[in-house]
């Protein structure tokens, strides 16, 4: 089964438009709620790493990438980058909550607010971290058996 370009093009385009949305969704608490958060760059990045790299271990064949070995031997490297940067990011999210704790950020908030909004934040960190971490240790395995079939069978 051939699919065509069209429809791998407005695939690919479907799911950055829903990346962007979910992305919106997931951290409007936190910025409707004009919270100092320093930790926005690296939780966009996990949300981003978790839907394109499950994407590509799960829907590989729907991709523009299915039978193109150059590139995928190019991500396993980037893949295994992400997860080591994923981890020290995680690491470093963990130590900035253990020395200030869940609510330093949340002081302006009403107290009920503040207990809601700092287990939220991290919790949802914490969620797409972890995932992100996973799903970047996953995809290197994913991407060689891919190779391997194009290789030798010639089609993903």
């Amino acid at each position: 089964m051939n699919i065509s370009f069209k429809t791998k093009l407005s695939t690919s385009i479907a799911w950055v438009v829903f990346t962007v949305i979910f992305i919106a969704v997931i951290l409007w608490q936190i910025y409707a709620n004009q919270v100092d958060y320093q930790f926005y760059f690296n939780n966009i990045l996990f949300i981003i790493v978790g839907i394109v790299f499950m994407r590509y271990i799960f829907l590989l064949k729907h991709t523009f990438i299915e039978n193109k070995i150059i590139i995928k031997l190019i991500l396993m490297p980037i893949a295994i980058f992400v997860a080591i940067y994923s981890y020290m990011a995680l690491n470093d999210f963990i130590d900035f909550y253990q020395e200030y704790g869940k609510y330093a950020n949340l002081q302006h908030l009403p107290l009920e607010k503040q207990y809601s909004l700092g287990d939220y934040i991290f919790g949802e960190y914490i969620f797409f971290g972890v995932i992100a971490v996973i799903t970047s240790i996953i995809l290197p395995i994913r991407l060689l058996i891919s190779v391997w079939r194009v290789y030798n069978k010639g089609h993903e």
